[in-house]
């Protein structure tokens, strides 16, 4: 009997040839085309993820590839980072001191911040031009970079452990070949890089002294600035052509600030920008770690205060304000010597000093017996008769040579707390051997009765003195530690705060998990009445409006009005974190709602933090997406715009203008404006503190080491790295002109003080130029510069070209 087999197994050739004609369309053209078809969210057009962001000598990037090379990228970073942590601590539990890695991981940027976008092209430019010039990494080269990387103490399937809890966002499993390419390719591209980078190795004295100076060299400046929105009256109107020219070249940018990722700073930019951004509105509970705290610091109990007190007593150490003086460390008495004081003879104070040093260095003479506590002086024997020349030949050059050691670093004391001395004593000892009472009959008998009797009573005093140093060492331990009354409220506040993120998280947790079974439900209906084509379903009540869920949790209630993405990143929640413990770091809320790679739909529920310990739960309400307006539509704002950068260079003009008459009057600049009649009404003079060019930022957590960032003087308003390097430039009682960051104000610049003299500075530099605690951040700064210079040569060479500003945020 015929089937349906046998007319396959006849013509196996042809249907085998149609079967792969399929599969080459569904790979290749179904999925663009059914992107097509559906178009953007909400059918608002075609899918902008099949426009080419970057192309290159035999390659290209779409921004969906780009997308997902961002994506791995993340893979990537997460797991170096766990094998890393496992490791570490592995080697801390196996008793290793101070582990340190044999090899240098992968610098792997995950943020737009850190440039990914950019990076992840490169690395697959450079990983391709590596392999081109023979280069290979083995997986041999793999497994012993990953067991350097974690210690040679993760094994494979820890490895896979740590896989299988990352999955990437399409919902594929991360696998063992999967990271393992990941690695070949950024390995392949580090050797690239490094194979030409070998000679920016060095930094030059030179150079060093450049470094040097930019973080020491500190001046203040007198400035005055000049508004350029002073200024448009002046400027004619555009013409046609010129407005239409102008508003074609900013169109399609959005607005956004400049990360000047080279200083570690963002600033304003004066860059137009006529595009309109994409907007969010959110609705949100939030709880308040303070309030949560008050709440339950009632029903903390007098016995787990404390428990805990008992239990981490070592916190509670008292300061040693003997450190300090009697007077301790904030009273400035000291500081503020009294008439009398101040009249007193020169040589007095030194008098006063040199007599407690010799009352210290004096312990073998009569006022040591007479410094001895009165029940000591009570039981020591009196004597009338000299100590025989041997006897006190022996104890003077034992005392002699006690006093001379009580004269060592060891021993000194602060002058607030003196210690008895031990050799007391010793003296007293002596004086009783030397000295029987005479009372005590004469002969042998006699002798050794005052023996016993000196024996007696020098154990006597050893218990004594031996009691009450036992008592001391006592009263000094529970001295040590502040007492329970002085540290409770502390302790109930510490307690508090542990309770009140328990309470917080589980309020959160739980409220989640309702929500977001809430919105899978809502959504799958919403899908289920897009198939049938009819009226998609409201929102239930408890996601539409969430004021009744904070008010049963005692939760806080907030809607935002729409917001871009620059605005979102200035509110409190906007600056929250993603709780997604999966990830190798908080990601910021801004970027969670607004950056398409998460796709987070009206709606949906986000866990988030913040440093202060407050929790969130966010979602969307509303979305508008970003859109390009016509000429005709912001004409306005495109002419205001276009003044305004025309005014900016009048604004520099007529700022430079006055430099120079202020440098020919040699006033200051306060004096020069109070004073001239050209320069324009309501000028403001202000002075800056002292400032460097560079100064410190945060740490690094991977290195320790304090990176540099660029200066903010204020009251200047986004003083750039242009401004400074003209401040920094001016000679003596030279007065300059420059403007900030954004366009926005010109200043004259005076610099009203230099902290150092050149030569002091040079003096400085030669003595600590190689050691100075900034030097490690200027060497990676330097070696930086000569990366991203060799970095830019040889992608030139790769003919590199973007579409499109890479990192720069496409909120669309």
């Amino acid at each position: 009997m015929a089937t349906p087999f046998t007319v396959f197994r006849k013509n196996t050739g042809l249907m085998m040839a149609i079967l792969c004609a399929l599969l080459m369309f569904s790979f290749v053209l179904a999925d663009p085309l059914a992107q097509y078809a559906a178009g953007g969210r909400d059918g608002a057009g075609p899918d902008r993820s099949l426009e080419v962001v970057a192309t290159w000598d035999g390659g290209r990037v779409t921004e969906r590839q780009l997308s997902e090379l961002v994506m791995h990228r993340r893979i990537l970073a997460l797991f170096q980072q766990r094998v890393l942590q496992i490791g570490y601590q592995s080697a801390l539990a196996a008793g290793v001191q101070d582990p340190r890695l044999t090899i240098r991981p992968l610098d792997l940027p995950e943020s737009n911040e850190q440039g990914v976008e950019r990076d992840v092209v490169q690395t697959k430019v450079f990983a391709e031009r590596a392999a081109e010039a023979g280069m290979v990494v083995s997986n041999e080269m793999i497994v012993d970079y990953l067991r350097a990387l974690g210690f040679s103490r993760v094994s494979n399937q820890q490895m896979r452990e740590i896989l299988s809890g990352m999955n990437s966002r399409s919902g594929r499993k991360a696998t063992i070949e999967f990271v393992f390419d990941l690695l070949r390719e950024a390995m392949l591209a580090r050797n690239y890089t490094a194979s030409h980078q070998y000679q920016f190795e060095t930094v030059l004295p030179e150079q060093r002294w450049t470094d040097w100076l930019k973080v020491n060299n500190r001046v203040a400046v007198e400035a005055a600035g000049l508004k350029a929105s002073d200024f448009v009256d002046q400027v004619d109107e555009p013409s046609d052509s010129e407005l239409a020219a102008y508003f074609e070249e900013y169109r399609e940018r959005v607005p956004q600030p400049d990360f000047l990722r080279e200083y570690g700073v963002e600033l304003p930019s004066p860059t137009p920008a006529f595009c309109t951004p994409k907007r969010v509105t959110l609705q949100y509970v939030k709880a308040d770690f303070n309030q949560f705290a008050d709440r339950v610091s009632d029903g903390i109990t007098d016995a787990q205060i404390a428990a805990y007190y008992e239990e981490n007593k070592e916190s509670f150490v008292r300061a040693d304000l003997g450190l300090f003086g009697e007077a301790g460390l904030l009273d400035d008495t000291d500081d503020a010597p009294s008439d009398a004081t101040a009249e007193q003879e020169p040589g007095a104070d030194e008098e006063t000093v040199d007599d407690e040093i010799a009352s210290e260095e004096e312990p073998a003479t009569d006022s040591a017996t007479e410094q001895a506590p009165e029940e000591e002086q009570a039981t020591e024997p009196q004597t009338t008769e000299p100590q025989s020349d041997t006897e006190g030949d022996t104890a003077d050059s034992e005392l002699q040579e006690a006093a001379e050691q009580s004269d060592t670093p060891e021993t000194e004391q602060s002058g607030a707390v003196r210690r008895r001395s031990p050799f007391r004593l010793v003296a007293a000892q002596l004086e009783d051997d030397a000295a029987p009472s005479a009372d005590s009959p004469a002969g042998s008998d006699g002798d050794s009765a005052g023996d016993n009797n000196a024996t007696d009573e020098s154990d006597t005093d050893e218990d004594e003195a031996g009691s009450e140093s036992a008592s001391e060492e006592q009263e000094e331990a529970s001295n040590s530690y502040q007492s329970l009354d002085e540290v409770r409220d502390e302790i109930r506040r510490r307690l508090a705060e542990e309770l009140a993120m328990q309470r917080m998280a589980e309020v959160i947790s739980e409220l989640y998990n309702k929500l977001d079974t809430s919105y899978n439900e809502y959504f799958s209906a919403q899908l289920d009445a897009e198939d049938d084509g009819v009226e998609k379903p409201e929102p239930p009540a408890e996601l539409a409006d969430l004021t009744a869920v904070a008010k049963e949790h005692g939760l806080i209630y907030e809607t935002t009005t729409p917001l871009s993405v620059q605005e979102l990143r200035e509110t409190e929640v906007g600056r929250s974190g993603d709780a997604d413990q999966s990830a190798s770091q908080p990601t910021p809320l801004w970027l969670v709602m607004m950056h398409p790679e998460f796709n987070k739909d009206i709606f949906e529920p986000v866990s988030t933090y913040d440093l202060a310990g407050n929790r969130y739960l966010v979602m969307k309400i509303e979305e508008t997406e970003r859109s390009v307006p016509e000429l005709e539509d912001v004409r306005d704002e495109v002419v205001r715009a276009w003044k305004l950068d025309k005014a900016a260079d009048l604004a520099l003009a007529k700022a430079e203008e006055l430099a120079k008459e202020a440098q020919d009057s040699g006033k200051p600049l306060a004096n020069f404006f109070a004073d001239s009649a050209e320069a324009p009404a309501g000028v403001e003079v202000v002075d800056t503190d002292p400032f460097s060019f560079l100064t410190f930022g945060n740490v690094s957590q991977t290195t320790g080491e304090a990176t540099l960032r660029l200066s903010t003087p204020e009251p200047l308003v986004a003083a750039g790295p242009d401004l400074l390097e003209k401040v920094f430039d001016l000679g003596e009682g030279e007065i300059g002109a420059a403007l900030n960051h954004d366009h926005s104000i010109a200043y004259v610049l005076r610099v009203s003080q230099r902290m150092e003299p050149l030569e002091q500075m040079r003096s400085s530099f030669l003595v600590e130029g190689d050691r100075w605690f900034g030097l490690p951040a200027t060497i990676r700064s330097r070696y930086r510069e000569a990366r991203i210079a060799l970095l830019t040569d040889l992608l030139e060479n790769s003919g590199l070209e973007w579409n499109r500003d890479p990192d720069t945020f496409d909120e669309g």
